[in-house]
């Protein structure tokens, strides 16, 4: 069994650049935030997922809802082509 194909390699590597872009625009907006603070919330800290990127991008009116929900929607079926049990994945699910 393959452990991934060129599906899954393109999904991952358009998540992270999406990722990273949401990063730097989030950064474009918080001009006097130090390196020091800006390691802190995005590496490990509180802006260190994709999800929050996405999530404070919107609630700053940095990105559209529209824009939001086709971020989402894209990024949610890949998780079905790795090779997890569905039963794995959804113990995963976040409690809220």
């Amino acid at each position: 069994m393959r452990l991934f194909n060129a599906e899954t390699g393109h999904a991952i590597l358009t998540a992270a650049r999406l990722d990273n872009l949401l990063q730097l625009l989030l950064l474009a907006h918080m001009p006097r935030m130090s390196n020091t603070l800006a390691n802190d919330l995005f590496n490990g800290g509180p802006l260190g997922t994709f999800s929050a990127k996405i999530d404070l991008s919107r609630a700053l009116d940095l990105i559209d809802s529209a824009t939001r929900d086709a971020i989402c929607a894209r990024s949610r079926p890949f998780a079905t082509c790795l090779p997890m049990p569905r039963s794995r994945c959804a113990s995963l699910a976040s409690p809220f």
